[in-house]
Protein backbone atom coordinates (compact mmCIF):
# COMPACT_ATOMS: atom_id res chain seq x y z
CA UNK A 1 0.00 0.00 0.00
CA UNK A 2 1.17 3.54 -0.71
CA UNK A 3 -0.22 6.90 0.42
CA UNK A 4 -0.60 9.22 -2.57
CA UNK A 5 -1.70 12.22 -0.43
CA UNK A 6 1.00 14.81 0.28
CA UNK A 7 1.36 15.32 4.07
CA UNK A 8 1.43 19.14 3.80
CA UNK A 9 -0.49 20.15 0.69
CA UNK A 10 -3.01 17.26 0.97
CA UNK A 11 -3.00 16.89 -2.79
CA UNK A 12 -3.14 13.43 -4.34
CA UNK A 13 -0.18 12.50 -6.50
CA UNK A 14 -0.83 10.45 -9.64
CA UNK A 15 2.53 9.15 -10.94
CA UNK A 16 2.88 8.43 -14.62
CA UNK A 17 2.59 4.70 -15.43
CA UNK A 18 1.31 4.08 -11.91
CA UNK A 19 1.08 0.29 -12.20
CA UNK A 20 4.63 -0.01 -13.52
CA UNK A 21 5.94 2.28 -10.80
CA UNK A 22 4.26 0.30 -8.03
CA UNK A 23 5.26 -3.08 -9.46
CA UNK A 24 8.88 -2.00 -9.77
CA UNK A 25 8.81 -0.72 -6.19
CA UNK A 26 7.41 -4.08 -5.05
CA UNK A 27 10.37 -5.94 -6.53
CA UNK A 28 12.79 -3.52 -4.85
CA UNK A 29 11.07 -3.91 -1.48
CA UNK A 30 11.05 -7.70 -1.81
CA UNK A 31 14.78 -7.70 -2.57
CA UNK A 32 15.58 -5.36 0.31
CA UNK A 33 13.56 -7.41 2.80
CA UNK A 34 14.64 -10.81 1.48
CA UNK A 35 11.06 -11.76 0.61
CA UNK A 36 9.89 -14.15 -2.07
CA UNK A 37 9.43 -12.36 -5.40
CA UNK A 38 5.96 -12.16 -6.91
CA UNK A 39 5.20 -12.25 -10.62
CA UNK A 40 4.38 -8.95 -12.26
CA UNK A 41 5.45 -6.38 -14.83
CA UNK A 42 8.98 -6.39 -13.40
CA UNK A 43 11.34 -9.14 -12.22
CA UNK A 44 14.38 -8.91 -9.99
CA UNK A 45 17.71 -9.45 -11.73
CA UNK A 46 20.20 -10.84 -9.18
CA UNK A 47 23.25 -10.15 -11.35
CA UNK A 48 22.35 -6.52 -12.08
CA UNK A 49 20.91 -5.96 -8.59
CA UNK A 50 17.84 -4.12 -9.84
CA UNK A 51 14.29 -4.61 -11.14
CA UNK A 52 14.00 -5.03 -14.90
CA UNK A 53 10.87 -5.03 -17.05
CA UNK A 54 9.59 -8.42 -18.16
CA UNK A 55 9.01 -9.03 -21.83
CA UNK A 56 5.64 -10.08 -23.17
CA UNK A 57 7.04 -13.54 -23.92
CA UNK A 58 8.20 -13.97 -20.32
CA UNK A 59 4.81 -12.92 -18.96
CA UNK A 60 3.02 -15.34 -21.28
CA UNK A 61 5.37 -18.13 -20.23
CA UNK A 62 4.62 -17.47 -16.55
CA UNK A 63 0.91 -17.62 -17.26
CA UNK A 64 1.30 -20.95 -19.02
CA UNK A 65 3.39 -22.32 -16.14
CA UNK A 66 0.79 -21.19 -13.62
CA UNK A 67 -1.95 -22.80 -15.66
CA UNK A 68 -0.03 -26.08 -15.89
CA UNK A 69 0.65 -26.05 -12.15
CA UNK A 70 -3.00 -25.47 -11.47
CA UNK A 71 -3.95 -28.42 -13.65
CA UNK A 72 -1.32 -30.90 -12.65
CA UNK A 73 -0.19 -29.66 -9.22
CA UNK A 74 3.17 -31.24 -9.86
CA UNK A 75 3.99 -34.93 -10.10
CA UNK A 76 4.33 -35.64 -6.39
CA UNK A 77 1.55 -37.07 -4.32
CA UNK A 78 -0.66 -34.87 -2.15
CA UNK A 79 -2.14 -35.35 1.32
CA UNK A 80 -1.62 -38.85 2.71
CA UNK A 81 0.17 -39.86 -0.48
CA UNK A 82 2.89 -37.27 0.14
CA UNK A 83 3.41 -38.54 3.71
CA UNK A 84 3.63 -42.09 2.42
CA UNK A 85 6.37 -41.05 0.01
CA UNK A 86 8.21 -38.88 2.53
CA UNK A 87 8.29 -41.34 5.40
CA UNK A 88 7.90 -44.73 3.73
CA UNK A 89 10.23 -44.34 0.74
CA UNK A 90 7.38 -45.64 -1.41
CA UNK A 91 5.69 -44.30 -4.51
CA UNK A 92 1.99 -43.52 -4.18
CA UNK A 93 -0.52 -44.52 -6.83
CA UNK A 94 -1.24 -40.85 -7.35
CA UNK A 95 2.41 -40.10 -8.20
CA UNK A 96 2.59 -43.14 -10.47
CA UNK A 97 -0.48 -41.95 -12.40
CA UNK A 98 0.95 -38.45 -12.79
CA UNK A 99 4.01 -39.83 -14.54
CA UNK A 100 3.98 -41.69 -17.85
CA UNK A 101 0.28 -42.73 -17.62
CA UNK A 102 -0.76 -39.05 -17.55
CA UNK A 103 1.47 -38.26 -20.53
CA UNK A 104 0.03 -41.13 -22.56
CA UNK A 105 -3.52 -40.14 -21.61
CA UNK A 106 -2.88 -36.56 -22.74
CA UNK A 107 -1.74 -37.85 -26.13
CA UNK A 108 -4.91 -39.94 -26.48
CA UNK A 109 -7.12 -36.96 -25.60
CA UNK A 110 -5.43 -34.89 -28.32
CA UNK A 111 -6.36 -37.37 -31.06
CA UNK A 112 -9.43 -36.84 -33.19
CA UNK A 113 -12.13 -39.43 -32.68
CA UNK A 114 -10.78 -40.71 -29.34
CA UNK A 115 -13.18 -42.92 -27.35
CA UNK A 116 -13.50 -44.25 -23.83
CA UNK A 117 -12.12 -47.57 -25.04
CA UNK A 118 -8.95 -45.79 -26.18
CA UNK A 119 -8.62 -44.34 -22.69
CA UNK A 120 -9.16 -47.73 -21.04
CA UNK A 121 -6.66 -49.38 -23.37
CA UNK A 122 -4.02 -46.73 -22.62
CA UNK A 123 -4.42 -47.07 -18.87
CA UNK A 124 -4.41 -50.88 -19.05
CA UNK A 125 -0.92 -50.72 -20.53
CA UNK A 126 0.16 -49.24 -17.18
CA UNK A 127 -1.83 -51.68 -15.06
CA UNK A 128 -4.56 -49.12 -14.28
CA UNK A 129 -8.34 -49.14 -14.55
CA UNK A 130 -10.77 -46.22 -14.67
CA UNK A 131 -14.18 -46.37 -12.95
CA UNK A 132 -17.13 -43.99 -12.77
CA UNK A 133 -19.08 -43.65 -9.53
CA UNK A 134 -22.80 -43.31 -9.07
CA UNK A 135 -22.49 -39.57 -8.36
CA UNK A 136 -20.42 -38.89 -11.48
CA UNK A 137 -16.95 -38.96 -9.98
CA UNK A 138 -14.12 -40.98 -11.54
CA UNK A 139 -11.65 -43.29 -9.76
CA UNK A 140 -8.41 -44.92 -10.88
CA UNK A 141 -7.36 -48.28 -9.39
CA UNK A 142 -4.18 -50.35 -9.45
CA UNK A 143 -2.71 -53.41 -7.75
CA UNK A 144 -1.27 -52.85 -4.29
CA UNK A 145 0.54 -55.19 -1.93
CA UNK A 146 -0.52 -58.87 -2.19
CA UNK A 147 -2.77 -58.08 -5.16
CA UNK A 148 -5.07 -55.82 -3.15
CA UNK A 149 -6.66 -53.11 -5.30
CA UNK A 150 -5.99 -49.55 -4.20
CA UNK A 151 -7.73 -46.46 -5.53
CA UNK A 152 -7.12 -42.78 -6.11
CA UNK A 153 -9.49 -40.09 -7.34
CA UNK A 154 -9.03 -39.30 -11.02
CA UNK A 155 -9.40 -35.62 -10.09
CA UNK A 156 -6.01 -35.94 -8.33
CA UNK A 157 -4.28 -38.32 -10.71
CA UNK A 158 -5.41 -36.75 -14.02
CA UNK A 159 -6.37 -33.19 -13.09
CA UNK A 160 -6.24 -31.91 -16.65
CA UNK A 161 -9.25 -34.01 -17.63
CA UNK A 162 -11.09 -34.83 -14.39
CA UNK A 163 -10.25 -32.11 -11.83
CA UNK A 164 -13.49 -30.11 -11.90
CA UNK A 165 -16.92 -29.93 -13.44
CA UNK A 166 -15.58 -27.94 -16.39
CA UNK A 167 -12.81 -30.45 -17.09
CA UNK A 168 -15.13 -33.47 -16.73
CA UNK A 169 -17.68 -31.86 -19.06
CA UNK A 170 -14.96 -31.28 -21.67
CA UNK A 171 -13.88 -34.92 -21.32
CA UNK A 172 -17.45 -36.20 -21.71
CA UNK A 173 -17.93 -33.99 -24.75
CA UNK A 174 -14.70 -35.31 -26.27
CA UNK A 175 -15.31 -39.00 -25.57
CA UNK A 176 -19.11 -39.18 -25.51
CA UNK A 177 -21.28 -40.96 -22.90
CA UNK A 178 -19.41 -43.07 -20.35
CA UNK A 179 -18.49 -46.59 -21.36
CA UNK A 180 -16.97 -49.23 -19.14
CA UNK A 181 -14.00 -51.13 -20.58
CA UNK A 182 -15.04 -53.81 -23.06
CA UNK A 183 -14.11 -57.39 -22.28
CA UNK A 184 -12.07 -57.80 -25.47
CA UNK A 185 -9.58 -55.14 -24.30
CA UNK A 186 -8.12 -57.57 -21.77
CA UNK A 187 -7.15 -59.92 -24.61
CA UNK A 188 -5.81 -57.36 -27.09
CA UNK A 189 -4.06 -54.95 -24.71
CA UNK A 190 -0.58 -55.88 -23.53
CA UNK A 191 0.31 -54.62 -20.09
CA UNK A 192 3.72 -52.93 -20.31
CA UNK A 193 4.11 -51.56 -16.81
CA UNK A 194 2.51 -51.98 -13.41
CA UNK A 195 2.30 -49.87 -10.29
CA UNK A 196 4.49 -50.91 -7.38
CA UNK A 197 4.78 -49.16 -4.05
CA UNK A 198 8.35 -50.34 -3.68
CA UNK A 199 10.50 -48.24 -5.96
CA UNK A 200 14.15 -47.51 -6.38
CA UNK A 201 14.94 -44.07 -4.93
CA UNK A 202 15.62 -41.41 -7.55
CA UNK A 203 18.48 -40.18 -5.42
CA UNK A 204 21.09 -42.00 -3.42
CA UNK A 205 19.56 -42.09 0.08
CA UNK A 206 22.91 -42.64 1.76
CA UNK A 207 24.45 -39.59 0.11
CA UNK A 208 21.43 -37.49 1.00
CA UNK A 209 21.58 -38.75 4.58
CA UNK A 210 25.31 -38.00 4.76
CA UNK A 211 24.75 -34.47 3.50
CA UNK A 212 21.88 -33.99 5.90
CA UNK A 213 24.04 -35.17 8.78
CA UNK A 214 26.88 -32.93 7.64
CA UNK A 215 24.58 -29.89 7.57
CA UNK A 216 23.25 -30.82 11.02
CA UNK A 217 26.81 -31.17 12.32
CA UNK A 218 27.77 -27.82 10.82
CA UNK A 219 24.73 -26.18 12.44
CA UNK A 220 25.57 -27.66 15.83
CA UNK A 221 29.18 -26.52 15.56
CA UNK A 222 28.02 -23.07 14.52
CA UNK A 223 25.66 -22.89 17.51
CA UNK A 224 28.45 -24.05 19.82
CA UNK A 225 30.69 -21.29 18.49
CA UNK A 226 27.89 -18.80 19.09
CA UNK A 227 27.43 -20.01 22.68
CA UNK A 228 31.17 -19.60 23.27
CA UNK A 229 30.97 -16.11 21.80
CA UNK A 230 28.07 -15.17 24.10
CA UNK A 231 29.77 -16.56 27.20
CA UNK A 232 33.00 -14.73 26.45
CA UNK A 233 31.13 -11.56 25.56
CA UNK A 234 29.08 -11.62 28.76
CA UNK A 235 32.19 -12.12 30.87
CA UNK A 236 33.95 -9.21 29.20
CA UNK A 237 30.92 -6.94 29.40
CA UNK A 238 30.40 -7.56 33.11
CA UNK A 239 33.82 -6.19 33.89
CA UNK A 240 33.28 -3.33 31.45
CA UNK A 241 29.84 -2.55 32.89
CA UNK A 242 31.25 -2.34 36.44
CA UNK A 243 33.90 0.12 35.31
CA UNK A 244 31.31 2.20 33.40
CA UNK A 245 28.99 2.20 36.40
CA UNK A 246 31.76 3.50 38.68
CA UNK A 247 32.67 6.16 36.13
CA UNK A 248 29.01 7.18 35.76
CA UNK A 249 28.67 7.51 39.53
CA UNK A 250 31.62 9.91 39.59
CA UNK A 251 30.13 11.87 36.69
CA UNK A 252 26.81 12.19 38.52
CA UNK A 253 28.64 13.49 41.58
CA UNK A 254 30.48 16.01 39.44
CA UNK A 255 27.21 17.17 37.89
CA UNK A 256 25.70 17.62 41.35
CA UNK A 257 28.69 19.71 42.45
CA UNK A 258 28.45 21.85 39.33
CA UNK A 259 24.71 22.41 39.86
CA UNK A 260 25.31 23.39 43.48
CA UNK A 261 28.06 25.83 42.51
CA UNK A 262 25.82 27.29 39.82
CA UNK A 263 23.02 27.90 42.29
CA UNK A 264 25.44 29.66 44.64
CA UNK A 265 26.64 31.91 41.83
CA UNK A 266 23.09 32.83 40.94
CA UNK A 267 22.29 33.66 44.55
CA UNK A 268 25.19 36.16 44.60
CA UNK A 269 24.17 37.97 41.41
CA UNK A 270 22.76 41.45 41.84
CA UNK A 271 19.84 41.19 39.46
CA UNK A 272 16.11 41.63 39.63
CA UNK A 273 14.22 38.88 41.45
CA UNK A 274 12.42 37.85 38.28
CA UNK A 275 15.72 37.53 36.38
CA UNK A 276 17.27 35.45 39.16
CA UNK A 277 14.17 33.26 39.13
CA UNK A 278 14.49 32.66 35.39
CA UNK A 279 18.24 31.98 35.60
CA UNK A 280 17.74 29.48 38.39
CA UNK A 281 15.04 27.69 36.40
CA UNK A 282 17.24 27.47 33.29
CA UNK A 283 20.18 26.25 35.34
CA UNK A 284 18.03 23.55 36.93
CA UNK A 285 16.70 22.50 33.52
CA UNK A 286 20.23 22.29 32.11
CA UNK A 287 21.34 20.20 35.08
CA UNK A 288 18.41 17.85 34.57
CA UNK A 289 19.18 17.57 30.88
CA UNK A 290 22.83 16.86 31.61
CA UNK A 291 21.93 14.08 34.04
CA UNK A 292 19.35 12.59 31.65
CA UNK A 293 21.81 12.76 28.76
CA UNK A 294 24.34 10.94 30.91
CA UNK A 295 21.75 8.23 31.68
CA UNK A 296 20.82 7.99 27.99
CA UNK A 297 24.47 7.65 26.96
CA UNK A 298 25.01 4.99 29.59
CA UNK A 299 21.90 3.08 28.45
CA UNK A 300 23.01 3.30 24.81
CA UNK A 301 26.45 1.96 25.67
CA UNK A 302 24.86 -0.87 27.59
CA UNK A 303 22.56 -1.63 24.64
CA UNK A 304 25.49 -1.64 22.27
CA UNK A 305 27.40 -3.91 24.59
CA UNK A 306 24.73 -6.62 24.39
CA UNK A 307 25.81 -9.72 22.47
CA UNK A 308 24.62 -9.97 18.89
CA UNK A 309 21.65 -12.22 18.29
CA UNK A 310 22.26 -15.50 16.51
CA UNK A 311 21.17 -14.25 13.11
CA UNK A 312 23.31 -11.10 13.19
CA UNK A 313 26.30 -13.08 14.41
CA UNK A 314 25.77 -15.71 11.68
CA UNK A 315 25.47 -12.98 9.04
CA UNK A 316 28.86 -11.58 10.04
CA UNK A 317 30.41 -15.04 9.89
CA UNK A 318 28.91 -15.55 6.42
CA UNK A 319 30.36 -12.26 5.19
CA UNK A 320 33.75 -13.55 6.29
CA UNK A 321 33.20 -16.67 4.17
CA UNK A 322 32.29 -19.23 6.85
CA UNK A 323 30.72 -22.17 4.97
CA UNK A 324 28.54 -23.26 7.89
CA UNK A 325 27.18 -19.73 8.31
CA UNK A 326 26.45 -19.46 4.58
CA UNK A 327 24.58 -22.77 4.70
CA UNK A 328 22.59 -21.57 7.73
CA UNK A 329 21.59 -18.36 5.92
CA UNK A 330 20.46 -20.37 2.95
CA UNK A 331 18.46 -22.65 5.24
CA UNK A 332 16.68 -19.67 6.74
CA UNK A 333 16.10 -18.25 3.30
CA UNK A 334 14.50 -21.47 2.06
CA UNK A 335 12.43 -21.79 5.22
CA UNK A 336 11.09 -18.23 5.11
CA UNK A 337 9.71 -18.12 1.64
CA UNK A 338 11.71 -19.65 -1.17
CA UNK A 339 9.47 -22.60 -1.94
CA UNK A 340 10.21 -25.39 -4.38
CA UNK A 341 8.49 -23.77 -7.38
CA UNK A 342 10.41 -20.54 -6.92
CA UNK A 343 13.68 -22.46 -6.78
CA UNK A 344 12.78 -24.43 -9.90
CA UNK A 345 11.91 -21.22 -11.77
CA UNK A 346 15.18 -19.65 -10.61
CA UNK A 347 17.17 -22.71 -11.71
CA UNK A 348 15.35 -22.67 -15.04
CA UNK A 349 16.44 -19.05 -15.52
CA UNK A 350 20.01 -19.97 -14.61
CA UNK A 351 19.88 -22.82 -17.13
CA UNK A 352 19.36 -20.22 -19.86
CA UNK A 353 22.65 -18.58 -18.91
CA UNK A 354 26.21 -19.84 -19.14
CA UNK A 355 26.40 -22.08 -16.08
CA UNK A 356 27.68 -25.38 -14.73
CA UNK A 357 25.52 -27.66 -12.61
CA UNK A 358 25.90 -31.06 -10.92
CA UNK A 359 24.85 -34.29 -12.59
CA UNK A 360 22.30 -34.97 -9.83
CA UNK A 361 19.22 -33.19 -8.47
CA UNK A 362 20.40 -32.93 -4.87
CA UNK A 363 20.63 -29.65 -3.04
CA UNK A 364 24.18 -28.26 -2.86
CA UNK A 365 25.49 -25.49 -0.66
CA UNK A 366 27.94 -22.89 -1.99
CA UNK A 367 31.54 -24.00 -1.57
CA UNK A 368 33.62 -22.43 1.19
CA UNK A 369 35.27 -19.51 -0.66
CA UNK A 370 38.20 -19.39 1.76
CA UNK A 371 39.20 -22.98 1.08
CA UNK A 372 38.90 -22.52 -2.67
CA UNK A 373 40.80 -19.23 -2.68
CA UNK A 374 43.64 -20.93 -0.79
CA UNK A 375 43.88 -23.70 -3.37
CA UNK A 376 46.86 -21.92 -5.03
CA UNK A 377 45.53 -22.42 -8.55
CA UNK A 378 46.16 -19.71 -11.18
CA UNK A 379 43.19 -17.33 -11.43
CA UNK A 380 41.85 -18.44 -8.05
CA UNK A 381 44.75 -16.62 -6.39
CA UNK A 382 43.37 -13.30 -7.58
CA UNK A 383 39.82 -13.98 -6.46
CA UNK A 384 37.78 -12.04 -3.95
CA UNK A 385 34.16 -12.63 -2.97
CA UNK A 386 31.09 -11.06 -1.44
CA UNK A 387 28.33 -12.99 0.34
CA UNK A 388 24.68 -12.03 -0.16
CA UNK A 389 23.46 -12.35 3.42
CA UNK A 390 19.83 -12.72 2.31
CA UNK A 391 20.25 -15.61 -0.09
CA UNK A 392 23.62 -17.12 0.76
CA UNK A 393 24.84 -16.70 -2.81
CA UNK A 394 28.56 -16.03 -3.17
CA UNK A 395 29.62 -13.60 -5.92
CA UNK A 396 33.26 -14.04 -7.03
CA UNK A 397 35.48 -11.39 -8.58
CA UNK A 398 38.82 -11.77 -10.32
CA UNK A 399 41.06 -8.72 -10.21
CA UNK A 400 38.09 -6.79 -8.84
CA UNK A 401 35.81 -7.59 -11.79
CA UNK A 402 32.66 -9.73 -11.57
CA UNK A 403 33.50 -13.28 -12.64
CA UNK A 404 30.89 -15.85 -11.61
CA UNK A 405 28.32 -16.51 -8.88
CA UNK A 406 27.87 -19.65 -6.78
CA UNK A 407 24.12 -20.10 -6.24
CA UNK A 408 24.48 -23.47 -4.52
CA UNK A 409 22.75 -25.61 -7.16
CA UNK A 410 24.34 -23.68 -10.03
CA UNK A 411 27.53 -21.77 -10.79
CA UNK A 412 26.61 -19.04 -13.28
CA UNK A 413 29.23 -17.24 -15.36
CA UNK A 414 28.89 -13.51 -15.88
CA UNK A 415 31.62 -13.40 -18.51
CA UNK A 416 31.55 -16.63 -20.47
CA UNK A 417 34.47 -15.67 -22.75
CA UNK A 418 37.26 -14.82 -20.30
CA UNK A 419 39.57 -17.82 -19.88
CA UNK A 420 40.48 -16.95 -16.27
CA UNK A 421 36.81 -16.74 -15.32
CA UNK A 422 36.01 -20.08 -16.98
CA UNK A 423 39.05 -21.76 -15.43
CA UNK A 424 38.27 -20.59 -11.90
CA UNK A 425 34.54 -21.27 -12.25
CA UNK A 426 35.07 -24.79 -13.59
CA UNK A 427 37.55 -25.57 -10.81
CA UNK A 428 35.02 -24.41 -8.23
CA UNK A 429 32.26 -26.46 -9.87
CA UNK A 430 34.50 -29.52 -10.08
CA UNK A 431 35.41 -29.22 -6.42
CA UNK A 432 31.75 -28.84 -5.40
CA UNK A 433 30.10 -31.37 -7.69
CA UNK A 434 32.59 -34.20 -7.33
CA UNK A 435 34.31 -33.62 -10.65
CA UNK A 436 31.30 -33.92 -13.01
CA UNK A 437 29.17 -31.01 -14.26
CA UNK A 438 26.47 -30.38 -16.85
CA UNK A 439 26.98 -27.19 -18.86
CA UNK A 440 24.11 -24.95 -19.99
CA UNK A 441 24.09 -21.86 -22.16
CA UNK A 442 25.13 -20.96 -25.68
CA UNK A 443 27.06 -23.37 -27.88
CA UNK A 444 29.86 -20.81 -28.04
CA UNK A 445 30.21 -20.80 -24.25
CA UNK A 446 30.13 -24.58 -23.90
CA UNK A 447 32.76 -25.01 -26.63
CA UNK A 448 34.91 -22.31 -25.04
CA UNK A 449 34.59 -23.97 -21.61
CA UNK A 450 35.73 -27.34 -22.96
CA UNK A 451 38.72 -25.78 -24.70
CA UNK A 452 39.80 -23.84 -21.60
CA UNK A 453 39.44 -26.97 -19.46
CA UNK A 454 41.72 -28.90 -21.83
CA UNK A 455 44.22 -26.08 -22.33
CA UNK A 456 44.64 -25.36 -18.62
CA UNK A 457 44.40 -28.92 -17.38
CA UNK A 458 41.22 -28.57 -15.32
CA UNK A 459 40.39 -31.99 -13.90
CA UNK A 460 36.67 -32.09 -14.76
CA UNK A 461 34.20 -34.35 -16.57
CA UNK A 462 31.23 -33.11 -18.63
CA UNK A 463 27.87 -34.85 -18.29
CA UNK A 464 26.82 -33.43 -21.68
CA UNK A 465 27.53 -36.34 -24.04
CA UNK A 466 28.37 -34.09 -26.98
CA UNK A 467 30.78 -32.04 -24.85
CA UNK A 468 32.47 -35.19 -23.53
CA UNK A 469 33.05 -36.32 -27.13
CA UNK A 470 34.29 -32.87 -28.13
CA UNK A 471 36.61 -32.81 -25.10
CA UNK A 472 38.27 -36.08 -26.13
CA UNK A 473 38.58 -34.92 -29.73
CA UNK A 474 39.97 -31.51 -28.75
CA UNK A 475 42.36 -33.15 -26.29
CA UNK A 476 43.61 -35.43 -29.06
CA UNK A 477 43.96 -32.46 -31.39
CA UNK A 478 45.95 -30.57 -28.76
CA UNK A 479 48.17 -33.59 -28.27
CA UNK A 480 48.84 -33.85 -32.01
CA UNK A 481 49.64 -30.14 -32.23
CA UNK A 482 51.87 -30.40 -29.17
CA UNK A 483 53.78 -33.29 -30.73
CA UNK A 484 54.16 -31.35 -33.99
CA UNK A 485 55.45 -28.33 -32.07
CA UNK A 486 57.87 -30.48 -30.10
CA UNK A 487 59.11 -32.09 -33.34
CA UNK A 488 59.55 -28.66 -34.93
CA UNK A 489 61.48 -27.37 -31.92
CA UNK A 490 63.59 -30.52 -31.84
CA UNK A 491 64.39 -30.08 -35.55
CA UNK A 492 65.36 -26.45 -34.94
CA UNK A 493 67.66 -27.46 -32.09
CA UNK A 494 69.31 -30.11 -34.28
CA UNK A 495 69.84 -27.59 -37.07
CA UNK A 496 71.28 -25.10 -34.58
CA UNK A 497 73.66 -27.74 -33.28
CA UNK A 498 74.79 -28.62 -36.81
CA UNK A 499 75.37 -24.95 -37.57
CA UNK A 500 77.30 -24.58 -34.33
CA UNK A 501 79.48 -27.57 -35.10
CA UNK A 502 80.20 -26.18 -38.57
CA UNK A 503 81.22 -22.84 -37.11
CA UNK A 504 83.50 -24.60 -34.65
CA UNK A 505 85.19 -26.52 -37.50
CA UNK A 506 85.72 -23.30 -39.43
CA UNK A 507 87.15 -21.66 -36.33
CA UNK A 508 89.59 -24.55 -35.87
CA UNK A 509 90.95 -24.07 -39.32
Amino acid sequence: MANRVHPETYRANSPEWLHKTLDKACREIEAAQGWQHSNGLYKWDEDKGKAVAMTREEREQLKEEAKDRGLERGTAGTGKASKMEAYGNAESLETYCKGQPAKDLNQVMQRDGATWQDVHSTLMKHGLELHKGEKGGYTVSGDGVDGERIHVRASKAFRKHFAGAKERAATDEKLGPWEAPKEFLQHVTKQEKAYSQHREPKRNPQEREDRREERARMREELKAQYRDYRAQHVQQQRAKAKAEKDAAREQFKALSREAKERRAELQGLKVAPEVRKALQSVAAAEAVQAREQLRADLAERRAQSKPKDYRAWTTERAEEGDRAAIAQLRGWHYQEGRNVRTIERRNAELDQRESAKPNDNDRHEPADPRNFADAKKSAALRMTWKVNTKTGDVAYQIDGKQAFTDHGERVSFGNGKDADVIEAGLKLAAQKYEGTVHLNGSEEFKKRAVEVAVQRGVNIQFANKELSIYRDAYKHQMQVEREKEEARQRHQREQAQERGQGNNRDFGR
